[in-house]
């Protein structure tokens, strides 16, 4: 299976592309992420007649991000951690966006613009993961907290529930699909995962149910997700082997990313099916096409369509 990046390649790409001289970009990029994560790109290049200097000097750069959830997890931890992370680069943001970064990597070493270049690309995972971080915290002071919402698909009702456990932490997925053959589909790679831990014993617990969990009766769902008609709802257990110190950060990375994973593998699955129905059905088609019997009588035409003997 592939493992989905948590960085934007976009942001990446622009940023390195702003340190050739020989590029030129253009003012602004607007693009868009998983999960409905809207970006805007700019190169903040002054207001005058361009010299030749100016083709050769590294400008700043603004980047500014819509974080549809931002509002649910400011509180835990993800404010302090965009202070900790952006705070020598955070502007105020747009109206409509959450975020904003500028960001001149001129001054900076090659070290220093590999740094800042990641932290860049990395903005939407490091405060949608920041949460988790927040709850490892939690767990290694063995401080209580209240379940908590996080609702990262508001246009498809789909949400992250972070709920307390006795040894760590579940985060209980609400997963739509949008026909009954990703349900499908979608349920064999969810029972392949609840099968990993069997393998691997250091892997999270897994479990799948039809109907809301216990651990979301303190939340209101809508009606269209209790009764899990077209949801899924995954339980992914966070133990000590994931809030450790040492893999904290990239279960922060990685759990958000967990329905985009499973539906990514869906789309690669149906994909490959319908390749392998189309080449099953071009040989039979041959086969058939093989099997014609040969008329008695030959008929030649012309191009017309003219019968011009036997």
């Amino acid at each position: 299976m592939i493992i989905l990046e948590c960085e934007s390649a976009i942001i990446r790409n622009l940023l390195e592309r702003s340190l050739d001289p020989a590029e030129t970009l253009s003012e602004t990029y607007n693009c868009c992420d998983f999960d409905g994560v809207k970006f805007i790109f700019k190169v903040e290049r002054p207001k005058k007649k361009k010299s030749d200097d100016d083709e050769k000097k590294i400008y700043p750069v603004h980047i500014e991000m819509n974080l549809p959830c931002w509002e649910a997890i400011k509180e835990y931890g993800a404010e302090d951690r965009y202070n900790e992370l952006y705070g020598a680069w955070k502007v105020d943001p747009s109206e409509g966006f959450t975020h904003a970064l500028t960001i001149d990597l001129g001054p900076m070493n090659d070290a220093e613009r590999k740094n800042a270049i990641t932290l860049a690309a990395r903005l939407k995972a490091n405060m949608l993961g920041a949460p988790f971080l927040w709850v490892a915290q939690k767990h290694e002071a063995k401080e209580n907290f209240a379940p908590f919402e996080i609702p990262y698909r508001k246009t498809t009702g789909e949400s992250m529930y972070v709920c307390p456990a006795d040894k760590g932490a579940t985060v209980i997925f609400t997963i739509r699909f949008s026909d009954p053959g990703d349900h499908t589909i979608g349920n064999v790679f969810l029972n392949e995962l609840q099968a990993a831990r069997t393998r691997v014993s250091s892997a999270p617990s897994v479990t799948t149910s039809p109907k809301a969990p216990k651990d979301l009766e303190t939340f209101d769902l809508p009606d269209d997700v209790r009764d899990g008609k077209m949801f899924a709802f995954v339980s992914i257990s966070l133990l000590d082997p994931q809030l450790s110190q040492r893999k904290r950060v990239d279960t922060s990375y990685y759990i958000p990313l967990f329905r985009d994973y499973i539906h990514y593998h869906i789309k690669c699955t149906k994909a490959f099916l319908h390749q392998k129905m189309r080449l099953r059905a071009a040989h039979l088609l041959k086969i058939l096409d093989e099997a014609k019997p040969e008329p008695k009588v030959k008929v030649y035409r012309t191009v017309t369509g003219k019968v011009v003997g036997k």
